[in-house]
């Protein structure tokens, strides 16, 4: 019977931490105790505080595991970029002088298709007084 009494009176000795719980709460309650005995109730109290501070740092990592993967993630595969989903109701942007000049020139001639190339070599050709005369026309349609 002392040696039970014995037993129950001596101070436990702890295994070392088996989950990442239980290491987290030995390392913090050194350094939140106070230089004087603590008592049941403060201890009590400062493993609720932790508890509560551990199950938010899981929630934390869950969110984090589990979140989408960004839209800006490198493309799977080297030399192919992922297109950007793009929104049908967004208005289109105004037609520049360029695009005007080429809208014109392909209405001179709609039985023949003009290339891209030629049509900048025109353009590139075009004095600035006389690209300056489709400006107008793009400032109307930026309005």
């Amino acid at each position: 019977m002392k040696k039970l009494i014995e037993e129950s009176t001596q101070q436990p000795t702890f295994a070392p931490p088996t989950s990442f719980f239980q290491l987290f709460v030995e390392s913090f309650l050194p350094s939140k105790m106070s230089s004087s005995k603590p008592t049941l109730a403060s201890i009590q109290t400062q493993v609720t505080e932790l508890q509560t501070q551990f199950a938010a740092l899981v929630a934390r990592v869950d969110a984090l595991s589990t979140a989408a993967p960004a839209a800006d993630a490198a493309p799977a595969a080297k030399g192919k970029r992922v297109k950007k989903e793009r929104d049908p109701d967004a208005p289109k942007r105004p037609l520049s002088s360029y695009l005007v000049f080429c809208a014109a020139e392909r209405a001179k001639t709609p039985d023949v298709k003009i290339k891209v190339a030629e049509l900048s070599e025109r353009w590139n050709a075009l004095s600035d007084t006389q690209k300056a005369a489709f400006k107008p026309a793009a400032a109307s349609d930026a309005e």
